[in-house]
């Protein structure tokens, strides 16, 4: 399995974004999911699993494609970052977790690059007023917004009772 030997980090911002620098790997967060937990609607929350690791491909290969310095737009509406999920395939799962992996592995190829601060992306956040995001700041911004959706994803399992996944993973 792909957490038997974690990716190589050579600075901070790669272990958030790859390792247990602040919490469990994010690739092992999103292993082992059983198909029934995938797409479960749990009372009073917005989102499946599925639905927020979606989410987070959705907005890395957004913040993937600003540091590529590709013209894209800023989507207009919140809810484009997000697709209801009622059912998943295996298959279609497994696709969906390869895109997150192979996202966030180019988001740390970045991330290792010297001179970040002085390498601008074409992202331009709106209202902001701060002009293009540096890849500092675009690296950054995609890692925390993962955290975040992350510990929505453990959430979720701790909730369905699915934690910890196979490795182990923080259970405070």
């Amino acid at each position: 399995m792909w957490y038997e030997h974690e990716p190589m980090a050579t600075n901070e911002i790669q272990r958030l974004l790859l390792q247990n620098a602040a919490f469990t790997p994010p690739f092992r967060i999103v292993s082992a999911i059983p198909e029934k937990i995938r797409t479960l609607r749990v009372p009073s929350v917005p989102h499946s699993i599925a639905e927020e690791l979606w989410h987070v491909v959705f907005w890395q290969d957004h913040f993937l494609r600003w540091a590529r310095r590709e013209d894209l737009a800023y989507p207009h509406h919140a809810e484009l970052g997000w697709r209801r999920l009622d059912c998943l395939s295996d298959s279609q799962w497994q696709e969906l977790v390869a895109a997150f992996e192979s996202g966030l592995t180019e988001a740390a190829d970045i991330a290792g690059h010297p001179q970040l601060a002085e390498r601008y992306s074409t992202l331009e956040e709106p209202g902001s007023g701060t002009g293009p995001l540096s890849l500092l700041e675009l690296i950054t911004n995609l890692a925390v917004h993962n955290a975040y959706h992350l510990g929505r994803i453990v959430q979720l399992r701790q909730m369905s009772g699915n934690w910890p996944p196979p490795g182990g993973g923080d259970t405070w």
